[in-house]
């Protein structure tokens, strides 16, 4: 088949070898970095993320931006080539490329054509990595050349019987993006998108900017297991509707169209919403090409901005459940059982770990806040824009203001959470107070009891004691009688009935004083030392009297 005149008059691409070498290196060197991990967008046979370019020329004079979409990574390739060609110009360039999705030929046209290092795409690809960007004096060249921030997004699994149960890695297109325990059942999950910025000055106020943003499509890859099977898609989007936070509502107003559309913030494409306000709304360009990412900036707020209402709801529900199980609950009530009072302590301490889960999670925004506050050129009060334009003066210190009451009230929340934590480890103490009173009252229960079973015990014995006593009496008494108890002379009423008399009551007095002698000694005893008490007190009375 004849080649047509477009190829052939191609001037880059595809036929010109030094551009093949210069991919294939670039190529080379992006798969040395990822080879040390099981996953990664340039190993082989695996399904290539749809990524979506768009390419903005931002030129003032332009009037609105126009939008060009290349359709493979060799119209991206021409397209550069000329935009870079007309930045040498007498008229400068500037052109915004907004990237969805880290396509791997797409990413090492980009990287070749625009010079960008493969650390980029390493690093957007790797959440943890961090990149610095230096010149040839080792001064750092700060967030007009590069910076990489989380959003916020929320995003629901889809209910799959057939999925077992355990940790998955959770991916957004092939960058690997959160760890989760996920189930067979539907669940909604928290998954920070990374958008990454470089911009490159070419000539005398040209200059390209590319923001790379994630796919919002992503998938399930079992934490310890092969990665076969991830290309179906199991991690699904829900309908924005029910992304919204209640009592939470984001409108926005066309000027043009006095018509209203709500939006949702944590649902929604980012390169959508990007593209759809590029084409809309006038951006206010620099010589600077941070100038580029104004409206992408405003979306980032946004997003943090409906992420913390939604931590705000649900630290509230934590609040609301705490004090609704303590209003009913009276800690001088001392008949309470046990069970009720372990039951307590056991959803008092689950309140204090959710408090620190929240905690934990506030002391994470509040850090990654922090992070785009540096990267976004708030933490310093004398950032301002070269051109003195009254509009893009009120429009970054809108900005600012923004971020600044975002962070203080991930402030106050922190602040909050810890106060209440205090107010948990103060009934905690109240509870151990408490019990430990519980546990001296039922001590003296017990000692009461033991007590009374032991008085109990004595009169039982006493009782014995006595039956003893009548029993050693009786039984000699009844051994005589038994003796004498005979028909003849000894029976009752005749002549030697006396013996029995004679016999009988001697050895029972004998035997009753034996058996009473120790408890006279006693008596006797007592009576004497009451006696020497009285005579000592009568005696110490009357020498308290002068003569």
């Amino acid at each position: 088949m004849a080649d047509s005149a477009s190829e052939v008059n191609a001037p880059a691409w595809p036929r010109d070898p030094d551009v093949k070498a210069e991919i294939e290196t670039y190529r080379k060197a992006m798969k040395s970095y990822a080879d040390n991990y099981s996953l990664h967008p340039w190993m082989e046979n695996i399904l290539a993320v749809e990524s979506r370019l768009r390419i903005l020329d931002l030129q003032e004079g332009h009037g609105d931006s126009t939008a060009t979409e290349p359709g493979s990574p060799q119209d991206t390739w021409l397209y550069l080539e000329k935009a870079l060609s007309d930045a040498f110009s007498t008229e400068p360039g500037r052109h915004l490329i907004l990237l969805e999705g880290m396509n791997p030929r797409l990413a090492e046209v980009l990287g070749v054509k625009l010079d960008i290092p493969p650390e980029f795409w390493f690093s957007h690809w790797d959440y943890t990595a961090e990149l610095r960007v230096f010149d040839p004096s080792i001064m750092n060249q700060g967030s007009s050349t590069y910076w990489k921030v989380p959003v916020p997004q929320l995003h629901s699994v889809a209910e799959d019987l057939t999925r077992p149960e355990g940790v998955y890695t959770i991916c957004l297109g092939n960058c690997p993006r959160n760890i989760h325990y996920c189930g067979k059942a539907k669940q909604g999950l928290n998954v920070n998108n990374i958008v990454s910025y470089w911009g490159r000055t070419y000539a005398e106020k040209s200059w390209i900017a590319l923001v790379l943003v994630d796919i919002p499509m992503g998938y399930l890859i079992p934490r310890f297991s092969p990665p076969s099977g991830f290309i179906n898609p199991v991690l699904l989007r829900a309908p924005a509707q029910t992304l919204a936070v209640a009592n939470h509502f984001d409108v926005v107003l066309s000027p043009l169209s006095y018509k209203t559309r709500r939006i949702y913030p944590l649902g929604t494409s980012m390169w959508d919403i990007s593209v759809e306000a590029y084409k809309t709304e006038r951006v206010i360009v620099t010589d600077d090409p941070f100038s580029a990412t104004a409206l992408i900036r405003n979306f980032i707020v946004c997003a943090w901005e409906a992420w913390n209402a939604h931590e705000i709801k649900r630290m509230n529900v934590v609040w609301r459940t705490d004090s609704r199980f303590y209003r009913g609950w009276n800690a001088i009530n001392l008949d309470q059982k046990e069970e009720a009072l372990v039951d307590q302590s056991k959803k008092a301490s689950l309140g204090y770990e959710s408090l620190m889960n929240e905690r934990h999670q506030v002391q994470q925004s509040k850090s990654e806040i922090q992070q785009i506050i540096r990267a976004f050129r708030w933490d310093s009060v004398n950032y301002s824009s070269p051109q003195q334009d009254s509009t893009l003066r009120l429009a970054i210190s809108n900005e600012a203001r923004r971020w600044r009451e975002l962070y203080d009230k991930l402030e106050w929340m922190d602040t909050t959470i810890a106060e209440n934590m205090v107010m948990y480890a103060q009934r905690a103490a109240m509870e151990e107070a408490f019990a430990a009173k519980m546990q001296a009252i039922d001590t003296y229960r017990q000692t009461a009891a033991a007590n009374e079973q032991a008085a109990a015990a004595n009169r039982m014995a006493r009782s014995s004691g006595q039956l003893a006593k009548i029993a050693t009496v009786a039984v000699p008494c009844t051994v005589a009688a038994s003796i004498f108890s005979m028909n003849g002379e000894f029976a009752a009423g005749e002549r030697l009935f006396f013996v029995y008399w004679c016999v009988a009551i001697p050895m029972t007095l004998i035997l009753l004083g034996w058996v009473i002698q120790k408890d006279i000694v006693a008596l006797i005893g007592k009576m004497e030392e009451r006696w020497k008490g009285s005579t000592a007190d009568g005696s110490s009375i009357g020498s308290s009297y002068p003569d």
